[in-house]
């Protein structure tokens, strides 16, 4: 599908271009090779760094390359302090925060459930029904998983369930790279929110909320409850989302479009247009 259309309506009388990239991961190569200058708006949905080999020269080159306008979030490979105070010094940022941009107001929640939690929930999931690990295994190239879990296969093929804090212990360095929010953080944020008074257009998130745009194959559903609550309440037009490359899709929850355009990394990146009642998404490759 190259693009899908709903009508709402969205405080633009005239036609705005809104350029979306996420998941970036250091390929300064792809942003350069983006033409900002024809777009109106810049949205970030963050993951500016590679968790495991950050290189902030790269990163700032990046940064330097995208207009200063831009309303970027931080990611949750964004676990950087030097990078982050260089973001807000030329960007704007957004975390638990709105802003109002060529007469659309935009609300960013950066970073991504904890990864630890993420794990309970892949463990509980295969414990439950074991066919379940194979069916994984035969889907996804994502043996890390399992070992995180704190399940193995032995030499005679059999499935073998050790304690959690093997598996966490194996984690702890992999979830040192990482940076998240509390589920019950994002909650608050959205139970103060006078959306009465706030009405939002766009909703830039890393994360996706629960089953939207957040089940691998052989996995189970891992996207935030608390964002998902957040949409409800808030009732964006529009909803961008990333932090799992391979889910690009678009799709219709409580009369929000969400959508994932792809990763930058993968020299995928996301436009929308809006005119008068309209308001178009694309997917773009570089």
């Amino acid at each position: 599908m190259l693009f899908f259309i709903i009508i709402f309506y969205m405080n633009s009388n005239k036609k705005l271009k809104i350029l979306f990239l996420t998941d970036i991961h250091q390929n300064l190569n792809a942003v350069k090779k983006i033409n900002f200058s024809s777009y109106d708006l810049v949205l970030c949905g963050g993951d500016i760094l590679t968790p495991n080999d950050h290189d902030l020269v790269s990163a700032k080159n990046i940064i330097d390359s995208m207009p200063e306008d831009t309303i970027i979030i931080p990611g949750n490979c964004d676990k950087n302090s030097d990078l982050l105070n260089y973001i807000k010094k030329r960007m704007i940022f957004l975390h638990m925060d709105f802003v109002t941009k060529k007469n659309i107001n935009i609300l960013g929640i950066g970073y991504s459930r904890a990864i630890k939690d993420d794990i309970r929930v892949y463990r509980n999931f295969f414990i439950k029904e074991k066919k379940r690990i194979d069916y994984f295994l035969g889907q996804n190239n994502l043996p890390f998983i399992l070992k995180y879990c704190g399940i193995e296969k032995n030499d005679k093929n059999e499935i073998v369930i050790q304690p959690e804090n093997t598996g966490m212990e194996q984690l702890e360095d992999f979830a040192g790279h990482f940076v998240s929010f509390q589920e019950n953080e994002i909650t608050d944020f959205f139970n103060t929110f006078d959306n009465k008074n706030n009405k939002i257009d766009i909703m830039l998130t890393h994360s996706p909320a629960y089953g939207l745009l957040d089940k691998l194959n052989g996995l189970p559903n891992i996207g935030s409850k608390a964002i998902k609550e957040g949409i409800k309440k808030v009732k964006p037009k529009l909803v961008l989302c990333g932090h799992f490359h391979e889910l690009i899709g678009n799709l219709i929850y409580n009369d929000s479009i969400i959508f994932n355009p792809g990763a930058v990394k993968d020299n995928k990146y996301g436009e929308i247009e809006i005119y008068n009642d309209n308001i178009k998404v694309f997917y773009k490759t570089i």
